[in-house]
Formats: C-alpha cells, structure tokens, sequence
C-alpha cells in the first residue's frame, strides 16, 4: 500500500487554535491509529507519511515526538490500553471461585482471539516490544498478571507464572497461526483451542469439579 501521495485539500487540516497544540499530538496518535486499521504496517510508515495522514506540514510532529519510533510507541501503549480493557471488561478479580477463575481464563482467551484476528496488522505490532520506545513499560503487564492470579486460583499444577506465559504463547499461535499455516490433524474451533487450553493448565481438583455432572 502506497502512502506516499500528497494530501488534498479537503485532507489538509486547520490549523489549531492558540493554546490547543494538544489537539496536535491526539490528531498524530490518530493518524498512526487509523493507518494501522487500514492494514499498514509500522514498517511501512515513516514521521513523513504521519504527518501526511494527519493533514499537518512534515516539521509539525516534532513539537511533541522526538521520531517516529516514540509516535509509534505512544500510539501502541494506548492501543494496547484499549486491547486490554475490551479483554477485562465486565470480569471480577475479587476473590473468585475456582469455577469462576476457570471461567473467566476461558472468557479472556476467546476474547484476546477475536481481538488479535480483528486486525492482524496493528496485533503484531502491539506484540512487538521493539516499537516500544520505554522497556520498562512494556504493553501487556495487567493482562499477564491478572491471569496469573486467575491460574493460581484454578491451582495449576505449575507455577502460576509459567502457566501463564504458556496460556498466552497459545493464543499468540492460535491468532498468529491462522493465516500463515494449515492446521494439521485438527480440525478445532478457535473456540474449543482456547478452552482446551484453559482445561489444559489447571490443577486436577479443579479439573474433577469442571467434569461434575451438574
């Protein structure tokens, strides 16, 4: 995808008013947003095709970015602060039962899924650590740790932590391997992938009380 064209008048935008050099940065950040919805890659994109998006001059982006690669890296903590929040909504992290853990694990799995297939583009590049400008700060900590929590709960017979790296290293393969390999020996829903997975990871007292008959 070519993005690399000048921008039309009816594209141009106004110039803010004094005092509201805010409105700048949101309208960067939305232009880096809107590119990757529209399937470009971070790889594709430059400070100059930003801008262009934006409606601003090329100089316009360093009154608030010293380069691109912190654009770029602003724009995917807050995308992932939106990934993470459609994941969580509506869950209870207080005190839930073993049940409940179980249930919500497989909840934040199905959604993580269709969020992650929504948008291949812009999902590889939350997931890759080298657009985040600040390491310290990576994407993904309250995601990790909430299930974490959930997986100790469940009493996996792992450390919790490892249970955790190993549940989102499935739905990473689940949402990465859709289109770039054929399934092999299986013909599983992401639906049931994801819920095996979640089976797969908890304690077996736990496990004996989801086979209960009801």
């Amino acid at each position: 995808m070519s993005i690399d064209r000048p921008v039309t008048d009816d594209e141009r935008r106004t110039r803010n008013p004094r005092g509201q050099g805010w409105r700048l940065r949101d309208d960067l950040l939305l232009a880096v947003s809107q590119l990757l919805d529209e399937g470009v890659s971070p790889d594709e994109m430059s400070l100059r095709a930003v801008a262009r998006k934006a409606g601003v001059s090329p100089m316009a982006p360093y009154r608030h970015f010293e380069n691109f690669e912190e654009l770029l890296g602003t724009t995917l903590k807050m995308r992932f602060g939106f990934f993470a929040e459609v994941i969580m909504t509506g869950l209870c992290f207080d005190s839930p039962t073993a049940d409940q853990a179980h249930e919500q694990l497989v909840i934040m799995g199905h959604r993580y899924v269709e969020q992650g297939k929504a948008n291949l583009v812009a999902y590889h590049a939350l997931f890759d650590s080298s657009f985040v400008v600040d390491a310290e700060e990576l994407p993904g900590v309250m995601l990790f740790e909430s299930a974490a929590k959930l997986f100790e709960i469940v009493q996996t017979p792992m450390d919790p932590q490892v249970a955790t790296n190993i549940y989102w290293c499935g739905l990473h393969g689940i949402v990465s391997l859709s289109r770039r390999a054929v399934p092999i020996g299986s013909s599983a829903t992401d639906e049931r992938l994801v819920s095996e997975l979640a089976d797969s990871l908890i304690g077996p007292d736990a496990r004996r009380q989801l086979l209960k008959p009801s």
